[in-house]
């Protein structure tokens, strides 16, 4: 800590500031910049793993995988532009309002999850092809329990999620 080591991602091309306690600050600023410009293009912050995205990609995957670790003003950060933190979505189809990014894509996982369990009668996703996203999606909810926002817990317990 005391050099300014950033833990829970890789900062490819960092351009620090010239404080050096601020090198992390600044890096991490700096990918959510580049996060909102990708949320206003493609109305999401699930970032395509390709050439152009590389670096957005990894560090979007490291911050949800690092979100309990992560600063209360890391985390605030991200939540006031919309960030999702759930699993993975390949297709998002984001609603028109930039707010309202994340519980689109969240409901649209809810109503996959209830139409799972009215074909399976079980929360638990086998993990397949066929369910790949929607496993991932439910294994990532249930570990994340604690910060889900009380809409989205009582949502899951509405529709008998297994916890």
């Amino acid at each position: 800590d005391s050099i300014g080591f950033e833990w829970g991602h890789v900062e490819r091309d960092v351009k620090a500031s010239s404080e050096p306690e601020n090198y992390a600050e600044a890096a991490f600023d700096r990918n959510v910049e580049a996060m909102k410009n990708y949320m206003k293009k493609y109305r999401t912050s699930y970032v395509k793993n390709n050439v152009e995205n590389k670096s957005l990609y990894h560090w979007s995957y490291d911050v949800r995988n690092t979100r309990m670790v992560l600063n209360e003003r890391r985390r605030k950060k991200l939540d006031s532009i919309g960030f999702e933190w759930g699993h993975v979505e390949r297709d998002v189809k984001a609603s028109s309002e930039p707010e309202n990014y994340a519980e689109a894509a969240f409901d649209r996982n809810v109503e996959a999850m209830k139409n799972y369990m009215k074909k399976y009668r079980t929360s638990y996703v086998k993990n397949n092809v066929e369910n790949k996203s929607l496993y991932h999606w439910s294994y990532d909810v249930r570990n994340t329990r604690m910060v889900l926002n009380e809409r989205r817990r009582k949502k899951l317990d509405s529709i008998g999620f297994e916890w």
